[in-house]
């Protein structure tokens, strides 16, 4: 496997990268969705209603994800 990063051959460097590039490629997708959801629902509350839900979702993914991980609902790594 040919790593991004050519100083620092971690996989973690490579995978935040990764990370780094692929969201900024989302975040520049959000904007006509937000326009699209205004123009047809008629303001922003949809657009309000959508950006807490995604929010809400990956507070319920990163729990789900911890709780894999620990075999607990709390604690540390």
């Amino acid at each position: 496997m040919v790593g991004i990063s050519p100083r620092n051959p971690s996989p973690g460097v490579d995978l935040s990268l990764l990370c780094i590039i692929f969201s900024r490629l989302l975040a520049q997708r959000e904007g006509p969705i937000a326009g699209a959801m205004c123009t047809k629902y008629g303001g922003f509350e949809a657009v309000g209603l959508y950006c807490g839900g995604v929010i809400v979702i990956g507070c319920i993914l990163l729990a789900i994800t911890r709780h894999l991980a620990l075999g607990k609902w709390a604690g540390k790594f």
